[in-house]
């Protein structure tokens, strides 16, 4: 028997041992994989829709979609960031120093822009 399983009411342990069935679906599931739209006014099954979002829904919204993106997007912006600078110097110390023909300052600058994204992906 699995750990929580023993913690649970007579009841709930029967529902327990329904959800381990291969071929269980509860009502809410029949209903959206149907698309059955007369149930989407019933005050009881927004309750339970909104009961299942607040409980695992959004968790799963969240750290499956939002912390993702918000990981990628401080990475891409920290990266961006980083070879603005780096370019930015190398544009500086090219003036001071004198200018290469424009074409390896362009190659070079976009090679090391693309060697800079492939590390980072």
């Amino acid at each position: 028997h699995h750990p929580e399983q023993r913690r649970l009411p007579a009841v709930d342990r029967e529902v327990w041992e329904l959800h381990k069935e291969r071929k269980f679906r509860s009502a809410l599931q029949v209903i959206v994989d149907h698309e059955i739209e007369a149930f989407c006014e019933e005050e009881v099954f927004n309750a339970l829709l909104m009961e299942k979002w607040e409980k695992f829904g959004f968790r799963l919204y969240v750290l499956r979609t939002l912390v993702p993106y918000f990981l990628f997007l401080i990475f891409f912006t920290a990266n961006v960031i980083t070879r603005c600078d780096e370019i930015r110097h190398r544009w500086a110390d090219s003036i001071e120093t004198g200018f290469e023909s424009s074409a390896s300052v362009e190659h070079s600058t976009y090679s090391r822009f693309l060697s800079g994204m492939v590390a980072f992906f």
